[in-house]
Formats: C-alpha cells, structure tokens, sequence
C-alpha cells in the first residue's frame, strides 16, 4: 500500500541521492540557483517562503543544503516539497535510483 509514510521516504531517499551528487560536483548548486530563479517569477505567494528557504541555504552552502536534503522529520519533508534541485540527476540516475529505491520500500 501506497501511505504516506511511504511517499515521504520514498522522497527523503532520492533526496540522499541528490545530495550525494552534490557532494560529489559543488558547482551543480547553480542548478538549485537557477531553478529559484526561474521559478520565483511564477509562483505563488504560498510557494515563496520555501525558495527563499532554499536560496538562504545554498547561501549557506553545501553542508546546509545537503543536511536539509536528507533531513528527516516534518521540517524535513517540507522543504523537500519545495527543493529546487531537479535536473541535478540525469533522466538515467534518477530512473535507476527509484527503481532501487521503490524496491527497497516494497
């Protein structure tokens, strides 16, 4: 079954995944940079304190971000809900960690 718990750790472990890229290559914190740019110019008023979040973190820099990636816990699963880090896997990374991931979680 399908729960909640389920999508949220579903989540949380592509977020592992994405942080451990970052460690990995620093510079693809231009990636999240970008996305808040773009996205800024058409979100909602509800959507803005979460990329503002965001943006203060990779201010911050990469442990702070890759710490909020994983971070478990409401706090957690909310900023993962806004995280401007798409495109940091590739279309074959992202596939190959779900496929890992969901077939962990069965």
């Amino acid at each position: 079954m399908l729960t909640h718990q389920v999508i949220d750790e579903r989540s949380r472990r592509l977020a592992v995944e994405v942080a451990a890229k970052l460690r990995v290559d620093p510079a693809l914190l231009a990636i999240g940079r970008r996305n808040i740019e773009r996205w800024r110019l058409s979100c909602s008023a509800s959507t803005l304190p979460g990329l503002l979040e965001w943006e203060r973190l990779i201010g911050e820099g990469l442990d702070a971000v890759c710490a909020a990636l994983v971070e478990e816990g409401e706090r957690g699963q909310r900023r993962r809900g806004y995280q401007p880090f798409a495109g940091v896997l590739t279309p074959a990374e992202r596939t190959e960690a779900m496929r890992r991931i969901w077939s962990e979680l069965r």
